[in-house]
């Protein structure tokens, strides 16, 4: 029997400009539902500055965090602009870029 790990992840929303949480789960879950082509992993939190992801099952623990890194970066990619506007990749910063804006709240 071989076993399998997965991973759920709660991420919580902030504001890359003001450092504030922002209540934008919907807007990303919107944006991820409609770029996800039937394979979102997002789902939404009690929280409205929270969206969750999860994993499959993995044997192998390499294509485990390749898995949770890439849900991150999906999450960042799917951030709306911080306020005031902005341009580049969304309001967010990710794991390791400077301070951890969009981070796992487990």
């Amino acid at each position: 029997m071989v076993r399998t790990v997965g991973v759920e992840e709660e991420l919580l929303l902030v504001d890359s400009a003001s450092g504030e949480a922002r209540a934008l789960s919907s807007a990303v879950l919107a944006i991820a539902e409609k770029d996800a082509a039937g394979e979102s992993a997002f789902e939404s939190e009690l929280h409205r500055q929270q969206v969750e992801f999860s994993t499959h099952p993995c044997a192998d623990m390499d294509e485990l965090a390749e898995s949770v890194h890439r849900w991150r970066a999906e999450a960042v990619r799917h951030a709306p602009p911080p306020r005031g506007g902005g341009g580049g990749r969304g309001g967010f910063r990710g794991p390791g870029e400077g301070r951890a804006e969009l981070g796992s709240t487990s």
